[in-house]
């Protein structure tokens, strides 16, 4: 593994560490940090095989579930910049956002991405919950600069127009360790993902957790939107 800050090698680390934690907690299932290992490096491995361009951005077309998380590590670890774009936008908006950072691939980690992968006009790679039953021999994953571009972030858009930028590996890392530093993280706290999934404090919600060896729960869509639902989600979590 590379001595360089990249985000996902902590996570590499507690897999190899704690490899029957807890890692993921929500509507798709619970999954350890050795299951969850698994997934992200088949998807990635299946991203080296897609031969595309280097450095072509992929998309993540994401609803709130385990397959977010799985999609994220995969690009992370196979070297592919992303952009997660949130299904719960209009279409327009969705067109809008791929019309700026111009991915060439789609990761399907929503019910509806197919759908979405269609009116973008991308090619689709689903986003598995399950392990292949005979994975092939774990090919070498890349190997990138903590300097490379690791993800896409949009801006607010002041002018009316989303302004994107290409973010490095370095910045999440630097944020993690002040985080962890300043409140006193370990393994033993229990992390949520609740922000909004195309918002760069969505990586914060993942990799917090999954760099210390930590839980990270994910609440189903029911429980953001009706009444009550989320105060009582709280109580049975205990985040």
């Amino acid at each position: 593994m590379s001595d360089e800050p990249l985000i996902h090698s902590r996570f590499e680390a507690q897999a190899r560490l704690r490899p029957e934690a807890p890692a993921l907690v929500g509507p798709d299932g619970a999954f350890s940090y050795a299951e969850l290992e698994v997934l992200s490096r088949q998807l990635a491995q299946g991203l080296a095989e897609t031969d595309r361009r280097a450095g072509e951005v992929v998309a993540i077309l994401a609803e709130r579930g385990s397959r977010v998380v799985v999609a994220t590590l995969a690009c992370l670890r196979a070297g592919r910049p992303f952009v997660v774009l949130d299904l719960a936008y209009p279409e327009a908006r969705l067109k809008t956002l791929a019309g700026i950072c111009r991915p060439g691939l789609a990761l399907l980690a929503g019910e509806r991405g197919a759908e979405a992968a269609a009116q973008l006009s991308l090619s689709p790679l689903e986003v598995p919950l399950h392990a292949e039953s005979r994975p092939a021999p774990a090919a070498p994953l890349a190997a990138p600069s903590s300097d490379d571009a690791a993800y896409l972030m949009f801006t607010s858009g002041s002018t009316g127009t989303p302004k994107c930028v290409a973010v490095s590996h370095r910045p999440l890392v630097n944020f993690l360790d002040w985080q962890a530093r300043t409140f006193e993280l370990t393994a033993a706290d229990r992390f949520t993902l609740l922000s909004g999934l195309s918002h760069d404090p969505v990586l914060r919600d993942v990799f917090a957790p999954l760099s210390l060896g930590a839980s990270l729960h994910i609440p189903s869509q029911a429980a953001l939107t009706a009444p009550g639902a989320l105060a009582a989600w709280f109580a049975e979590v205990r985040p």
